[in-house]
């Protein structure tokens, strides 16, 4: 019966039916796996059927099988038959390979890696990519990004480099020079590149969102707070923005609007679902309140009153101890006070004092008064004589700050 399936096998495959006698063989090497005869013709039609791994695994188990049955002609003709498939296999391989690496496909994959910061995996598929198409002007773009996140600022220069001589009036490529450039903190090369590109139509806040990057390298800060300016009046809606412009506001003693634009920030990234993000800015916005609270030591206390240190500046500095009194409306200072700071009188002003009587003061203008970093500046003091003990700080700097007066310490916080 076997014999009789083997012969119609052979048969079929002479007249071209391939997959009929692909299954009576399959049938024949089920029920006796050592059917010697079946492996070759079965090889056969494998290699015909273009399932080359079966075909040199049926041609080894025939040589296999029959290791004395075969001439040495025979043999090395299936040797050579199975050398042949090999490399055939590894042809088609470097084929689909290729085919893979050239797809847009997967330099999509390789580009989404990239802006997820998978950076070191993105490279390896980039390196791939750019080895079968080394003149690809985005995919060396998109790994001159990659060579400057992880630190190669020589590679990244001279991969956008080359990829603007390819395509120099390129404006996506101009675009990612510029990011390439602040990624190596070249803030000037930045700030060029995107100001050429504002003359032509597009995302002109993305443009000034970079630009003011540049500006912050450079230290251009209030060149910078401008540009960020620009891009929340065009799109409102972008977060980074916002904490950049916190940053620039929080460097130049805004600490009152760098806190409200990271918050503002913080609620944008959480509406986006950017959690690390969100977290960042809020931790931003209170370390930003935290450094703005100025702490003073109390000297001492009269009559319950604290006693702080106090510089005032009217061309030379003095510093002088006054009483933290929230219940004046004017800073006071005593005559010996002014003597040192050549103070020239400008007027007269009634207030009453503590016994309630009313006393007429001489009026005198300081340039600063400052208590450590908290400072106002060209301010109208009333002078009073030398039987004052000490002088008093008043609501007309106090009102400035919330205070709050603690036991060893008072903090004055900016409104």
């Amino acid at each position: 019966m076997m014999e009789a399936d083997y012969h119609k096998a052979l048969k079929q495959i002479e007249t071209g039916d391939l997959s009929g006698a692909l299954q009576g063989l399959d049938r024949i090497l089920k029920k006796n796996p050592k059917f010697a005869p079946a492996y070759r013709p079965r090889a056969q039609v494998r290699e015909q059927l273009q399932d080359l791994p079966g075909a040199i695994a049926d041609y080894k188990e025939a040589m296999r099988l029959q290791p004395t049955a075969m001439s040495f002609g025979e043999r090395v003709s299936i040797q050579s038959q199975i050398i042949d498939l090999e490399n055939a296999i590894v042809q088609a391989r470097l084929l689909n390979s290729a085919k893979h690496l050239s797809s847009p496909l997967f330099f999509s994959e390789a580009r989404a890696k990239v802006d997820r910061g998978e950076y070191s995996e993105a490279l390896s598929d980039l390196d791939l990519v750019l080895q079968m198409q080394p003149d690809r002007p985005e995919a060396l773009c998109q790994r001159a990004k990659v060579h400057a996140k992880l630190g190669n600022p020589k590679a990244a220069v001279e991969d956008i480099a080359r990829a603007l001589q390819l395509e120099p009036e390129n404006r996506e490529l101009r675009w990612h020079r510029g990011v390439v450039r602040l990624s190596v903190g070249d803030g000037a090369g930045a700030v060029l590149d995107f100001t050429h590109l504002m003359q032509f139509e597009g995302d002109r806040d993305r443009l000034f969102l970079q630009r003011g990057h540049g500006y912050c390298l450079l230290g251009d800060l209030d060149k910078a707070f401008k540009d960020y300016c620009n891009a929340i009046a065009m799109s409102d809606r972008d977060a980074e923005a916002f904490a950049s412009r916190a940053g620039v506001a929080e460097a130049l003693g805004d600490v009152a609007g760098a806190i409200a634009d990271f918050q503002q920030a913080a609620a944008l990234w959480l509406n986006q679902g950017n959690w690390e993000a969100h977290k960042q800015a809020i931790a931003q916005a209170k370390k930003a309140a935290e450094s703005s609270i100025i702490r003073v030591p109390i000297k001492a206390r009269w009559g319950g009153v604290p006693i702080v240190e106090v510089v005032l500046n009217n061309g030379c500095a003095f510093t002088f101890e006054l009483l933290l009194d929230t219940g004046a409306s004017r800073t006071q200072i005593t005559q010996r006070m002014a003597d040192l700071l050549k103070i020239v009188p400008c007027g007269t002003c009634q207030s009453m004092i503590a016994d309630g009587s009313v006393v007429t003061f001489d009026l005198g203008w300081v340039q600063s008064l400052a208590v450590q970093t908290a400072v106002v500046r060209n301010i109208q003091i009333s002078i009073g004589d030398n039987r004052l003990t000490y002088g008093l700080l008043g609501q007309d700097f106090m009102a400035r700050y919330n205070v709050q007066i603690l036991e060893n310490q008072v903090e004055f916080k900016p409104r």
